[in-house]
């Protein structure tokens, strides 16, 4: 196009480009005339993925669409792929389909066939099966690159995080819970080994495993369970795509309770059960609402989100209930819930100051987890119990030099931050003239300056004390307030 008008065209011989977004637009666009023109006058569906398309209903009338697109193909200067073309037959096909394969060059199979980066089968068996071995296929080598010595282990978690989880969740969108459980527990058991022995941990409690899959906001590490996911990742994909499986029930009054849709959502609706969602949620009271709710409305494109943040909260809620009120553990997990304390696990080492050496990355995981910090040191020079008290070393009397020297760190972190901001730092300044005391930095901005000061604080003495928080700041080793 040239000034809205037509300058050249040009034909598009070699299927859509990868990564082209335009490109696949107008592919699509010029090919949905030719999808819809094969099927008429059938009794086929037909669901076109750009390049991808799929025709289903009776096998004699599937073979007659399938001839009208491969003419119309030709029409177009199309080719088809013939390859990767298959055709999924009923249970022991007879000789008539088999020859109606063998007469078109078409691959075919009465178990399986691949389909958008999954499978499709009539025997959950087999689609287990499947997903069982791409996760210990194509996962483990990854998983063996995450611990390689040379990778740092912040690197490395942040790989272990985001890099894996897409894959994942679209299988667990697509795939029945129960057809999908034991590759997700072979996933979440790669996730949870890699995590520990990267971290040179030997072994969690149930609570600091839970506190793991939960999101980094609700004090966990967000790597999350595909266990725990897929039945609020499967009800959102089947609800949003019900509009579109709606033309391709006859009646949902006659739907049979063996229906393995109907299976799926009744395992659904058990497991939501156990959480109290509130009102004008994604989630139905019953099967027979869902029916109802989804011909009324559309389902929002986050539903799976509202979901999992009701589900995290309770699972939150209950970590939490399992220790006593005034409890070094429960101080730990309401500490690792304020806002930004988090932050050393989400911010990417893109510069040197957000780094963080294996050692001290490994320490703040334990303090986190509320695990003993040094697997070979059983109690503090002072003679208590670190199995007892495992965050001891952040309250004991004779570490005082230490965290002396913490808040010094934290202290030239801010002034290091405040300087590449734009903002005038100095240092250990005095108040006023009458009193000798000094804060810890004197920061000038345009309009206005401020002075500020920092202090360490333990976990115990959270428990004990409150105080008027003027701001905070997460740091490379724990929970410290400024």
């Amino acid at each position: 196009m040239n000034g809205g008008r037509l300058a050249a065209d040009f034909q598009s011989c070699e299927g859509v480009r990868q990564g082209d977004v335009l490109g696949s637009l107008l592919f699509s666009l010029s090919m949905c005339p030719t999808y819809m023109h094969c099927i008429q006058g059938s009794d086929c569906h037909a669901v076109a993925v750009i390049d991808d398309f799929y025709i289903l209903g009776p096998p004699e009338q599937a073979y007659t669409c399938f001839d009208h697109f491969r003419g119309d193909l030709t029409q177009l200067l199309l080719n088809l792929n013939l390859p990767k073309c298959i055709s999924l037959l009923p249970d022991n096909p007879t000789d008539e389909l088999i020859l109606e394969c063998t007469s078109r060059d078409l691959q075919y199979s009465a178990e399986s066939i691949p389909a958008l980066g999954s499978t499709v089968s009539r025997d959950p068996n087999v689609i287990s099966d499947w997903l069982v071995d791409q996760v210990t296929s194509q996962h483990k080598p990854f998983f063996k690159a995450l611990l390689d010595s040379r990778l740092p282990a912040q690197h490395a978690f942040i790989l272990l995080r985001t890099c894996m989880v897409p894959r994942m969740n679209y299988w667990s969108r697509t795939t029945s819970p129960s057809t999908l459980v034991l590759a997700a527990r072979c996933f979440d058991q790669l996730v949870l080994d890699t995590f520990l022995q990267r971290n040179n941990l030997a072994s969690i409690s149930d609570e600091a495993r839970s506190q793991l899959s939960l999101p980094v906001r609700e004090g966990g590490f967000g790597l999350s369970s595909v266990v725990l996911v897929s039945p609020a990742a499967w009800y959102s994909g089947f609800a949003q795509a019900f509009s579109t499986i709606r033309t391709l029930i006859p009646s949902l009054a006659d739907l049979p309770d063996n229906t393995s849709s109907v299976i799926s959502l009744s395992q659904c609706f058990k497991f939501f059960s156990k959480y109290k969602f509130p009102k004008g949620s994604p989630v139905s009271s019953d099967i027979k609402h869902f029916w109802t709710d989804s011909e009324q409305k559309k389902y929002p494109a986050g539903a799976q989100r509202l979901i999992m943040t009701v589900i995290y909260k309770a699972r939150a809620a209950a970590i939490l209930k399992q220790f006593p009120r005034n409890s070094a553990d429960r101080a730990r997990l309401t500490a690792v819930t304020a806002p930004f304390s988090g932050s050393w696990l989400t911010t990417p080492p893109t510069d040197p100051l957000f780094y963080l050496p294996d050692a001290h990355f490994g320490i703040a995981t334990r303090i986190r987890l509320g695990i003993t910090l040094f697997e070979d040191v059983k109690r503090c020079i002072c003679g208590a119990s670190i199995l007892e008290s495992p965050l001891h070393f952040m309250a004991c009397k004779y570490l005082n030099a230490s965290r002396i020297v913490r808040h010094d760190r934290i202290v030239q972190v801010i002034a290091r931050v405040a300087r590449l901001s734009g903002v005038a730092v100095h240092l250990e300044p005095k108040i006023d003239g009458e009193d000798s005391s000094r804060g810890d930095g004197h920061l000038f901005f345009h309009a206005q300056s401020a002075i500020f000061d920092t202090s360490y604080r333990s976990l115990r003495q959270i428990l004990c004390q409150s105080c008027t928080i003027s701001s905070r700041c997460s740091n490379h080793w724990g929970n410290e307030k400024m």
